[in-house]
């Protein structure tokens, strides 16, 4: 399960005008939703205890969309289901 939580600002333009007004106050979009995540680490020997781990974790998020009834607020910020994040860590054994 995930928690799905984004504040959101907008700000709009009179009709034929390229000019927007300020933004208005922010709104708490929340929600639980599914997703899934796999990943893998691989280790690089740099001494006999330390390694340096590169790793990938890749998240699949079900976002809402324009046809989900009422809980299609978040549908309009058109953030992508896929999320990657890299990283590099440091392992060490005693």
């Amino acid at each position: 399960m995930i928690r799905e939580d984004t504040l959101q600002r907008v700000a709009y333009a009179p009709f034929g005008s390229v000019n927007f007004g300020p933004y208005g106050p922010e709104t708490s979009l929340t929600r639980w939703t599914v997703g899934l995540t796999v990943g893998a680490d691989i280790g690089v020997q740099v001494s006999p205890n330390v390694q340096i781990v590169p790793q990938i974790r890749l998240h699949w998020i079900e976002r809402a969309s324009l046809e989900s009834g009422n809980d299609n607020a978040s549908a309009f910020l058109g953030l992508t289901s896929w999320v990657i994040r890299p990283a590099v860590g440091v392992r060490v054994s005693f």
